[in-house]
Protein backbone atom coordinates (compact mmCIF):
# COMPACT_ATOMS: atom_id res chain seq x y z
CA UNK A 1 0.00 0.00 0.00
CA UNK A 2 1.38 3.08 -1.02
CA UNK A 3 0.17 7.07 -0.49
CA UNK A 4 1.62 9.90 -2.10
CA UNK A 5 1.19 13.26 -1.15
CA UNK A 6 2.84 16.42 -3.03
CA UNK A 7 1.88 19.89 -3.56
CA UNK A 8 4.47 22.50 -5.50
CA UNK A 9 5.05 25.87 -4.47
CA UNK A 10 6.75 27.47 -7.62
CA UNK A 11 9.22 25.44 -10.23
CA UNK A 12 11.47 23.42 -8.40
CA UNK A 13 15.00 23.16 -10.10
CA UNK A 14 16.08 20.53 -6.55
CA UNK A 15 14.16 17.61 -6.25
CA UNK A 16 13.11 15.00 -8.74
CA UNK A 17 12.21 12.30 -6.52
CA UNK A 18 11.42 12.05 -2.92
CA UNK A 19 11.04 8.84 -1.47
CA UNK A 20 10.19 7.47 2.77
CA UNK A 21 10.07 3.55 3.53
CA UNK A 22 9.33 2.74 6.99
CA UNK A 23 12.13 0.04 8.48
CA UNK A 24 10.35 0.21 11.48
CA UNK A 25 7.67 1.92 13.47
CA UNK A 26 10.33 4.47 14.80
CA UNK A 27 12.62 4.69 11.53
CA UNK A 28 12.11 6.18 8.62
CA UNK A 29 14.68 6.50 5.52
CA UNK A 30 14.00 9.27 3.29
CA UNK A 31 15.54 9.67 -0.08
CA UNK A 32 16.09 12.34 -2.89
CA UNK A 33 16.87 12.79 -6.25
CA UNK A 34 18.38 16.03 -7.69
CA UNK A 35 18.21 17.99 -11.47
CA UNK A 36 21.88 18.75 -10.90
CA UNK A 37 24.29 18.52 -8.10
CA UNK A 38 23.54 20.01 -5.09
CA UNK A 39 25.03 21.04 -1.66
CA UNK A 40 24.08 19.07 2.19
CA UNK A 41 20.45 19.59 1.62
CA UNK A 42 21.05 20.68 5.55
CA UNK A 43 21.60 24.31 3.72
CA UNK A 44 18.57 24.24 1.74
CA UNK A 45 16.11 22.16 2.96
CA UNK A 46 14.32 21.28 6.10
CA UNK A 47 12.68 17.99 7.12
CA UNK A 48 9.39 17.70 9.68
CA UNK A 49 7.38 15.13 11.06
CA UNK A 50 3.97 15.47 11.59
CA UNK A 51 4.92 19.06 12.00
CA UNK A 52 8.27 18.37 14.34
CA UNK A 53 10.83 19.32 12.78
CA UNK A 54 13.75 16.65 12.59
CA UNK A 55 17.63 16.99 12.46
CA UNK A 56 18.79 15.42 9.67
CA UNK A 57 22.67 14.40 8.77
CA UNK A 58 22.64 13.77 5.05
CA UNK A 59 24.89 11.28 3.21
CA UNK A 60 25.42 10.95 -0.55
CA UNK A 61 27.26 7.49 0.02
CA UNK A 62 29.78 8.18 -2.52
CA UNK A 63 31.34 10.99 -1.77
CA UNK A 64 32.71 13.66 1.46
CA UNK A 65 29.21 15.32 2.84
CA UNK A 66 30.58 18.77 1.85
CA UNK A 67 30.53 17.92 -1.68
CA UNK A 68 27.78 18.25 -4.25
CA UNK A 69 25.85 15.56 -4.86
CA UNK A 70 22.84 14.17 -7.21
CA UNK A 71 21.55 11.84 -4.34
CA UNK A 72 21.23 12.21 -0.46
CA UNK A 73 19.55 10.05 2.21
CA UNK A 74 18.99 10.32 5.41
CA UNK A 75 17.21 8.56 8.63
CA UNK A 76 14.23 9.69 10.39
CA UNK A 77 13.60 8.42 13.95
CA UNK A 78 9.94 8.67 14.89
CA UNK A 79 9.17 8.47 18.72
CA UNK A 80 6.72 6.29 20.76
CA UNK A 81 4.58 9.86 21.33
CA UNK A 82 4.12 10.26 17.61
CA UNK A 83 0.80 8.92 16.46
CA UNK A 84 -0.31 8.06 12.76
CA UNK A 85 -0.79 8.69 10.29
CA UNK A 86 2.84 10.81 9.04
CA UNK A 87 3.15 13.22 7.08
CA UNK A 88 6.64 13.81 5.89
CA UNK A 89 7.27 18.06 4.81
CA UNK A 90 10.08 18.35 2.91
CA UNK A 91 10.56 22.61 2.21
CA UNK A 92 12.93 23.33 -0.02
CA UNK A 93 13.94 26.80 -1.19
CA UNK A 94 11.08 27.08 -4.12
CA UNK A 95 9.44 23.45 -3.16
CA UNK A 96 7.30 21.67 -0.65
CA UNK A 97 6.11 17.80 -0.62
CA UNK A 98 4.20 15.96 1.51
CA UNK A 99 4.65 12.53 2.00
CA UNK A 100 1.81 10.42 3.67
CA UNK A 101 1.74 7.17 5.48
CA UNK A 102 -1.51 6.68 6.31
CA UNK A 103 -0.69 3.71 8.96
CA UNK A 104 1.47 0.96 10.08
CA UNK A 105 0.74 -1.13 7.03
CA UNK A 106 1.66 1.74 4.98
CA UNK A 107 5.55 1.19 4.48
CA UNK A 108 6.57 3.65 1.91
CA UNK A 109 5.83 6.81 -0.10
CA UNK A 110 6.79 9.16 -2.93
CA UNK A 111 6.77 11.48 -4.86
CA UNK A 112 7.92 11.80 -8.74
CA UNK A 113 6.28 14.81 -9.75
CA UNK A 114 9.39 16.10 -12.00
CA UNK A 115 9.66 12.43 -13.91
CA UNK A 116 10.15 14.45 -16.64
CA UNK A 117 12.73 16.69 -15.42
CA UNK A 118 15.26 13.63 -14.98
CA UNK A 119 17.70 13.80 -18.55
CA UNK A 120 20.29 15.81 -19.31
CA UNK A 121 18.65 17.98 -21.74
CA UNK A 122 15.11 18.02 -20.33
CA UNK A 123 14.53 22.12 -20.82
CA UNK A 124 15.56 23.16 -24.02
CA UNK A 125 13.56 26.49 -24.78
CA UNK A 126 11.65 26.70 -28.54
CA UNK A 127 14.30 29.21 -29.41
CA UNK A 128 17.46 27.57 -27.96
CA UNK A 129 16.05 24.15 -29.97
CA UNK A 130 16.07 25.81 -33.52
CA UNK A 131 19.39 27.23 -32.83
CA UNK A 132 20.57 23.48 -32.29
CA UNK A 133 18.12 22.48 -34.96
CA UNK A 134 20.33 24.87 -37.35
CA UNK A 135 24.06 23.18 -36.25
CA UNK A 136 22.30 19.58 -36.67
CA UNK A 137 21.34 20.60 -40.32
CA UNK A 138 25.39 21.97 -40.98
CA UNK A 139 26.71 19.22 -38.96
CA UNK A 140 24.63 16.66 -41.68
CA UNK A 141 26.17 18.48 -44.47
CA UNK A 142 29.51 18.26 -43.26
CA UNK A 143 29.41 14.57 -42.76
CA UNK A 144 28.20 14.24 -46.47
CA UNK A 145 31.76 15.82 -47.48
CA UNK A 146 33.87 13.95 -44.69
CA UNK A 147 32.18 11.06 -43.26
CA UNK A 148 35.16 9.98 -41.15
CA UNK A 149 35.69 13.37 -39.50
CA UNK A 150 34.96 11.89 -35.64
CA UNK A 151 34.29 15.60 -34.47
CA UNK A 152 31.61 16.16 -36.80
CA UNK A 153 30.76 13.01 -35.79
CA UNK A 154 30.97 13.18 -32.31
CA UNK A 155 29.12 16.58 -32.33
CA UNK A 156 26.59 15.43 -34.65
CA UNK A 157 26.01 12.92 -31.41
CA UNK A 158 25.64 15.35 -28.89
CA UNK A 159 23.16 17.50 -30.76
CA UNK A 160 20.63 14.39 -31.65
CA UNK A 161 20.70 13.78 -28.08
CA UNK A 162 20.05 17.07 -27.01
CA UNK A 163 17.35 17.50 -29.85
CA UNK A 164 15.43 14.27 -30.14
CA UNK A 165 17.51 11.29 -28.75
CA UNK A 166 14.85 9.12 -28.95
CA UNK A 167 13.87 9.63 -32.91
CA UNK A 168 17.81 9.59 -33.54
CA UNK A 169 18.67 6.38 -32.22
CA UNK A 170 19.82 4.36 -34.56
CA UNK A 171 22.00 7.31 -36.16
CA UNK A 172 23.30 7.74 -32.46
CA UNK A 173 24.11 4.26 -31.79
CA UNK A 174 25.93 3.87 -36.00
CA UNK A 175 27.83 7.33 -35.08
CA UNK A 176 29.59 5.77 -32.10
CA UNK A 177 30.07 2.89 -33.08
CA UNK A 178 31.85 4.23 -36.06
CA UNK A 179 33.87 6.82 -34.05
CA UNK A 180 35.05 3.56 -31.95
CA UNK A 181 36.43 2.07 -35.16
CA UNK A 182 38.01 5.47 -36.56
CA UNK A 183 39.68 6.14 -33.30
CA UNK A 184 41.16 3.76 -31.46
CA UNK A 185 43.20 5.47 -28.81
CA UNK A 186 39.50 6.82 -27.68
CA UNK A 187 37.56 3.73 -27.93
CA UNK A 188 36.82 3.45 -23.87
CA UNK A 189 35.74 7.29 -24.16
CA UNK A 190 32.82 6.56 -27.07
CA UNK A 191 31.98 2.85 -25.33
CA UNK A 192 31.44 4.77 -22.22
CA UNK A 193 29.29 7.56 -24.34
CA UNK A 194 27.31 4.64 -25.69
CA UNK A 195 26.58 2.94 -22.45
CA UNK A 196 25.38 6.46 -20.84
CA UNK A 197 23.12 7.04 -23.91
CA UNK A 198 21.29 3.39 -23.63
CA UNK A 199 21.51 3.44 -19.98
CA UNK A 200 19.65 6.85 -19.95
CA UNK A 201 17.44 5.39 -22.97
CA UNK A 202 16.23 2.37 -20.76
CA UNK A 203 15.50 5.03 -17.88
CA UNK A 204 13.33 7.42 -19.54
CA UNK A 205 11.28 4.51 -20.85
CA UNK A 206 11.15 2.78 -17.26
CA UNK A 207 10.08 6.76 -15.90
CA UNK A 208 7.32 6.70 -18.79
CA UNK A 209 5.86 3.84 -18.40
CA UNK A 210 5.83 3.55 -14.52
CA UNK A 211 4.00 7.82 -15.07
CA UNK A 212 1.38 5.82 -17.33
CA UNK A 213 0.33 3.20 -15.13
CA UNK A 214 -0.28 6.01 -12.54
CA UNK A 215 2.80 5.00 -10.32
CA UNK A 216 1.33 1.66 -9.21
CA UNK A 217 3.04 -0.55 -11.93
CA UNK A 218 6.20 -2.64 -11.56
CA UNK A 219 9.23 -1.33 -10.28
CA UNK A 220 11.30 -3.70 -12.43
CA UNK A 221 14.38 -2.40 -14.53
CA UNK A 222 16.90 -4.21 -16.78
CA UNK A 223 20.38 -3.61 -18.41
CA UNK A 224 20.97 -6.89 -19.55
CA UNK A 225 22.91 -7.45 -22.06
CA UNK A 226 24.04 -3.85 -22.96
CA UNK A 227 28.04 -4.66 -22.64
CA UNK A 228 27.63 -2.09 -20.23
CA UNK A 229 31.70 -1.53 -18.02
CA UNK A 230 30.26 0.80 -15.49
CA UNK A 231 26.39 1.67 -13.83
CA UNK A 232 25.48 5.27 -14.38
CA UNK A 233 22.94 8.01 -13.79
CA UNK A 234 21.45 4.75 -11.31
CA UNK A 235 20.30 8.22 -8.56
CA UNK A 236 17.06 8.30 -10.71
CA UNK A 237 16.30 4.87 -10.26
CA UNK A 238 15.16 4.87 -6.55
CA UNK A 239 12.00 3.33 -7.13
CA UNK A 240 13.28 0.29 -8.73
CA UNK A 241 12.78 -3.07 -6.76
CA UNK A 242 14.57 -5.56 -8.86
CA UNK A 243 17.32 -4.62 -11.32
CA UNK A 244 18.99 -6.86 -13.85
CA UNK A 245 22.36 -6.25 -15.11
CA UNK A 246 23.47 -9.62 -16.23
CA UNK A 247 25.09 -10.42 -19.15
CA UNK A 248 27.20 -7.28 -19.40
CA UNK A 249 31.15 -6.44 -17.90
CA UNK A 250 31.20 -5.04 -15.41
CA UNK A 251 33.83 -5.28 -12.23
CA UNK A 252 31.92 -4.25 -9.83
CA UNK A 253 28.52 -2.99 -8.54
CA UNK A 254 28.95 0.87 -8.13
CA UNK A 255 26.38 2.58 -8.18
CA UNK A 256 23.93 0.22 -6.95
CA UNK A 257 24.23 1.36 -3.36
CA UNK A 258 21.57 4.45 -4.55
CA UNK A 259 18.85 1.90 -4.58
CA UNK A 260 16.92 2.21 -1.91
CA UNK A 261 13.55 -0.15 -2.62
CA UNK A 262 15.70 -2.39 -4.34
CA UNK A 263 14.69 -6.15 -3.37
CA UNK A 264 16.46 -8.79 -5.79
CA UNK A 265 19.53 -7.74 -7.67
CA UNK A 266 20.63 -9.82 -10.64
CA UNK A 267 24.21 -9.40 -11.72
CA UNK A 268 25.19 -13.16 -12.86
CA UNK A 269 27.98 -13.15 -16.06
CA UNK A 270 29.53 -10.01 -15.33
CA UNK A 271 33.64 -9.93 -14.76
CA UNK A 272 32.74 -8.88 -10.78
CA UNK A 273 36.26 -8.71 -8.99
CA UNK A 274 34.83 -7.35 -5.76
CA UNK A 275 31.08 -5.38 -5.09
CA UNK A 276 33.13 -2.41 -4.71
CA UNK A 277 30.49 0.15 -2.76
CA UNK A 278 28.70 -0.41 0.29
CA UNK A 279 25.06 -2.24 -0.31
CA UNK A 280 24.61 -2.89 3.50
CA UNK A 281 22.67 0.36 4.38
CA UNK A 282 19.74 -0.93 1.55
CA UNK A 283 16.68 -2.28 4.08
CA UNK A 284 15.22 -4.11 1.70
CA UNK A 285 17.58 -6.11 -0.06
CA UNK A 286 17.24 -9.68 0.59
CA UNK A 287 17.99 -11.78 -2.73
CA UNK A 288 21.00 -11.48 -5.02
CA UNK A 289 22.90 -13.64 -7.77
CA UNK A 290 26.24 -13.12 -8.62
CA UNK A 291 26.98 -16.52 -10.66
CA UNK A 292 29.74 -16.92 -12.83
CA UNK A 293 31.58 -13.90 -12.14
CA UNK A 294 35.30 -13.70 -10.77
CA UNK A 295 35.32 -13.15 -6.95
CA UNK A 296 37.82 -15.09 -5.37
CA UNK A 297 38.04 -14.08 -2.17
CA UNK A 298 36.22 -13.62 1.26
CA UNK A 299 37.05 -9.83 1.18
CA UNK A 300 36.05 -9.58 -2.06
CA UNK A 301 32.31 -9.64 -0.93
CA UNK A 302 32.92 -6.71 1.37
CA UNK A 303 29.39 -4.62 0.68
CA UNK A 304 26.97 -7.43 1.17
CA UNK A 305 28.47 -9.09 4.69
CA UNK A 306 26.37 -6.76 6.45
CA UNK A 307 22.90 -7.56 4.62
CA UNK A 308 19.97 -9.29 5.55
CA UNK A 309 20.15 -11.75 2.78
CA UNK A 310 17.51 -14.70 2.14
CA UNK A 311 19.20 -16.24 -0.83
CA UNK A 312 22.71 -15.72 -2.37
CA UNK A 313 23.90 -17.34 -5.71
CA UNK A 314 27.49 -17.71 -6.30
CA UNK A 315 28.09 -20.81 -8.50
CA UNK A 316 30.70 -19.94 -10.98
CA UNK A 317 33.52 -18.15 -8.98
CA UNK A 318 36.64 -19.12 -7.87
CA UNK A 319 36.09 -18.21 -3.85
CA UNK A 320 33.69 -21.61 -3.48
CA UNK A 321 36.76 -23.59 -4.89
CA UNK A 322 38.76 -22.05 -1.42
CA UNK A 323 38.48 -25.27 1.38
CA UNK A 324 36.09 -24.29 3.93
CA UNK A 325 34.98 -21.26 2.31
CA UNK A 326 31.12 -22.44 2.31
CA UNK A 327 31.65 -22.62 6.58
CA UNK A 328 33.14 -18.93 6.66
CA UNK A 329 30.40 -18.05 4.19
CA UNK A 330 27.75 -19.55 6.53
CA UNK A 331 29.38 -17.79 9.47
CA UNK A 332 29.35 -14.49 8.03
CA UNK A 333 25.94 -14.99 6.79
CA UNK A 334 23.60 -16.38 8.71
CA UNK A 335 20.55 -18.23 7.77
CA UNK A 336 21.34 -17.61 4.54
CA UNK A 337 20.65 -19.85 1.35
CA UNK A 338 23.43 -19.58 -0.96
CA UNK A 339 25.13 -21.81 -3.42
Amino acid sequence: MVSVMFLSVGVSHHITCAHVYAVSDSKLVLSLCTSQPVKNPNQWLSVSVNKQASACSWDNLSMPAEWPALFWVTSLHVSESTTWPLHIDIQADDQKLVLLLADTGCREAWSLEAAKAFGKFARLTAATAAVLQEELASCQQLVELEPDNKWVLLTLVFLMQCLDSEGHHSVIISCLDKLKSIDPYRQGYFHELKSHFLIQEQIHSFHQQFAASDKSGERKFSLSNMCLGRLLDTHQLILVTELDVSHNQLTDLRGCQYLQCLECLNADDNRLEKIGCSLDHLPRLTWMSLRNNRLMTLPSLDGILGLQLQALFLQGNALLLIHNMKSKLNEVLHGVRFE
